[in-house]
């Protein structure tokens, strides 16, 4: 089913599966929205902590508090670590787990890159599976709001049921035609060429002394904590390159960058170096 986004995926899941009493599982830390909509619905988090490397661990994704949860949320790459949760654990999760397993592909098609699989095809036959994914991250059309939930179609009429009328504006809808049939090559050489800058990027900050690289992301962005934090804030955002900054837990001195076009690429790593070496 084609939506606004998958934010708004994200919202008909909520009105469908959130409510009091019931209990939704969601890796920590994960996209934000994700825990105000169990919250704003009135249902329980249910925490799978990702391990001390920000990786998935089995023995939290497939503990019994999770198990008894109705609904999984696994944003695969996550974000914001970057890290992913392989094919063929999700596929056994999704055999083992009695309730509805989200999987937010946001990010997937740099995952893809590096020889991974998706997850759609056993969505739409396995009927406790769904599959988010959208236009706003590898396709670098945000602004047209379109997203798709991929399931089995008896999973998918429910939500459809739910959709408002005339969710995507019309010219969104030629656009993103346009985008995935015309698109596709253009699109997979950016996403190559952004996978090798991550590996670059995070290759040099392994020689950084200032720098404990938390995991190894497999999204278009590299997450790392450094006491520095301030510093690399202020000195990027006066070369025009705006970071994500965590203050907040486990996320202290947290830092997430997205990479920036590839002309800009040598002055993001000299900025690195300046402040972190």
């Amino acid at each position: 089913e084609v939506t606004a986004g998958s934010s708004q995926a994200l919202t008909l899941l909520a009105e469908a599966l959130f409510a009091p009493g019931r209990k939704i599982a969601i890796t920590s830390p994960s996209f934000s929205l994700y825990a105000h909509l169990v919250r704003l619905y009135g249902a329980e988090v249910i925490d799978i902590p990702l391990d001390e490397n920000f990786e998935f661990s089995a023995q939290t994704l497939f503990s019994e508090q999770v198990m008894n949860a109705h609904v999984a949320m696994i944003c695969s790459p996550n974000n914001p670590t970057g890290t992913a949760l392989s094919h063929q654990s999700l596929l056994e999760f999704a055999d083992r787990f009695a309730g509805v397993v989200v999987v937010d592909e946001a990010y997937f098609e740099f995952l893809e890159a590096r020889g991974e699989t998706s997850c759609v095809k056993f969505a739409t036959t396995r009927p406790n599976v769904i599959v988010l994914r959208t236009l706003s991250k590898a396709w670098s059309a945000a602004g047209l709001r379109v997203g798709a939930m991929i399931g089995c179609p008896e999973v998918i009429s429910v939500f459809r049921a739910l959709k408002p009328p005339y969710s995507i504006a019309w010219p969104s809808e030629v656009l993103a035609s346009f985008v995935l049939s015309q698109k596709v090559a253009e699109t997979r050489k950016k996403v190559a060429l952004t996978v090798s800058m991550v590996d670059e990027l995070q290759a040099l900050l392994r020689r950084c002394s200032g720098v404990e690289l938390l995991s190894e992301s497999r999204a278009n962005f590299v997450f790392f904590r450094t006491l520095r934090a301030d510093l690399l804030e202020q000195t990027l955002n006066r070369e025009g390159f705006l970071i994500r900054r965590y203050t907040g837990g486990r996320l202290t001195n947290c830092v997430r960058i997205s990479m920036p076009p590839a002309e800009k690429l040598d002055s993001l790593k000299n900025s690195l170096r300046e402040v972190l070496q």
